[in-house]
């Protein structure tokens, strides 16, 4: 299962504090979970104009290591020229990407808050490369059938270990090594498995393609894995590789574009036709706080320079200034960047 938000309140609690001091620095390395939200008309640290922080609408998660010789990573392997499942245990895992979750009102918005929240985790894995593994792992949401169901979990699991898919959440964050002690570990026939069961396996759910895709186009791939118990699948991608860490740029922030060295500033006068709107993923490491978020700037090129659009000169626009203020970025600050689209 997705290492989503608990509702238990203890560990919910407990899960804030870890990530609390993940931030913070104070946790072991292996033992970091960052945790990313995303908030509905945010204004400075407070919110808009003063008031509380603004309405959670979407988080993400990250942990630095899934998988240790204290906390086994488990994952079911397809072995598809044996026509078998295995189950497969790491104790030396990667980087985990989990807990995507946006509220249903904002699903398919124009300001795309899913595509967001999920993406800001790169800029923030580029601007602390030393936290995390050399290879990312992530948990695409499984197939439902047509009455909601999980075919894996109702023709395999559910008949074996008589538990609800709430149960197996529980005991995932709680008692992983009693929930496995029961798994079976003999090697399992796909051609046991209803058609149904099978063709699910690996399959991404309805509502989770669009962040498969987006995955895909930051070079994850399909391992061949699947999670033991809904078949959803795994996916991984090599941390030099995802795009959005190779772009990623530190910059000094200046209202007249930005700086990328002492001696280096956005050239003027350029003709109006090498004009072309982006939008970039934008954020700021500070005492412990990690905020950013997405505006469009207008990047300056001519036919030689498109092979390095990407390391270009930018001239800032009212609405990234706007946005600026309210977070209390001021000049000579220190932002990370990083395409967005």
């Amino acid at each position: 299962p997705l290492l989503n938000l608990t509702a238990d309140p203890s560990l919910f609690k407990k899960k804030i504090q870890i990530r609390e001091h993940s931030f913070k620095g104070v946790l072991e390395r292996e033992k970091r979970q960052f945790l990313f939200v995303i908030k509905k008309n945010p204004g400075s640290l407070r919110g808009e104009e003063g008031e509380p922080n603004g309405e959670v609408i979407g988080s993400s998660q990250i942990s630095s290591k899934f998988g240790t010789k204290k906390e086994p990573f488990y994952s079911l392997k397809i072995f598809y020229q044996e026509d078998v499942l295995q189950l497969k245990v790491v104790q030396d895992g990667p980087s985990y990407l989990g807990g995507l979750i946006v509220d249903e009102k904002y699903r398919g918005h124009p300001e795309k808050i899913g595509k967001q929240i999920s993406l800001i985790r790169f800029l923030f894995v580029a601007i602390h490369r030393e936290f995390f593994e050399n290879t990312l792992h992530a948990e695409v949401a499984p197939f439902l059938d047509e009455k909601g169901k999980n075919p894996f979990y109702e023709h395999f699991i559910h008949p074996r270990l008589s538990l609800s898919m709430s149960e197996i959440d529980y005991l995932t964050l709680t008692n992983k090594e009693r929930l496995f002690s029961s798994y079976p570990r003999e090697k399992i026939l796909l051609s046991s498995l209803p058609k149904s069961v099978r063709e699910g396996l690996g399959k991404p759910g309805l509502f989770s393609q669009r962040a498969a895709r987006l995955l895909t186009k930051q070079n994850f791939y399909f391992t061949g894995e699947v999670d033991p118990f809904d078949g959803g699948p795994y996916l991984q991608a090599q941390t030099k590789d995802i795009p959005l860490i190779k772009h990623s740029q530190k910059v000094f922030f200046n209202p007249g574009g930005f700086i990328f060295s002492e001696k280096e500033t956005m050239r003027k006068n350029q003709p109006k036709e090498y004009q072309e709107t982006k939008k970039w993923l934008w954020a700021k490491m500070e005492n412990g706080q990690f905020t950013g978020g997405v505006w469009e700037a207008l990047i300056y090129r001519t036919d030689q320079e498109k092979e390095t659009l990407k390391k270009g000169p930018f001239k800032i626009t009212p609405s990234f200034l706007k946005q600026a203020r309210k977070w209390g970025i001021k000049k000579g600050d220190t932002l990370f960047i990083t395409p967005f689209e």
